[in-house]
């Protein structure tokens, strides 16, 4: 049961960073679109520096991106997984229950059974005290 609250838990974490990452990306398009407002010449040298560092981040971000959109299916997976689990746990104690029940009727019956017979016995025992004075 800690294992599993644990897992939901880390599920949980990594969907929050995951939608982070979407709100992350909208503030980098709005950025980008301030930043389109105020253009400025660069020189031809620091352009092809920018250009490199911009195009490695782009292909980062898309890893990065790649990655939690792959961590989001495999949490999904992972609740899906967790709730079949608990359904299949919860059909268990269901039928536990009906058997524990059915098996406390039958030791509520074997016991008025036995009550009867020990009540039919004193009122023999009774009876021949009383015929024998």
């Amino acid at each position: 049961m800690k294992q599993i609250i644990s897992l939901v838990l880390c599920l949980i974490a990594m969907y929050t960073c995951y939608a982070q990452a979407d709100t992350s990306k909208n503030r980098i398009q709005n950025k980008t679109a301030v930043n389109q407002a105020k253009v400025q010449m660069i020189p031809a040298a620091k352009m092809n520096f920018v250009k490199q560092r911009t195009i490695t981040l782009q292909s980062q971000m898309i890893t990065f991106r790649d990655s939690l959109t792959n961590s989001k299916v495999e949490i999904d997976r992972l609740l899906k997984e967790i709730k079949e689990q608990t359904d299949k746990m919860n059909e268990m104690n269901e039928m536990e229950s009906l058997r524990l029940q059915m098996a406390m009727d039958r030791l509520s019956k074997m016991m008025n059974t036995l009550s009867n017979m020990l009540k039919k016995i004193s009122e023999t025992s009774q009876s021949i005290t009383q015929n024998l004075k």
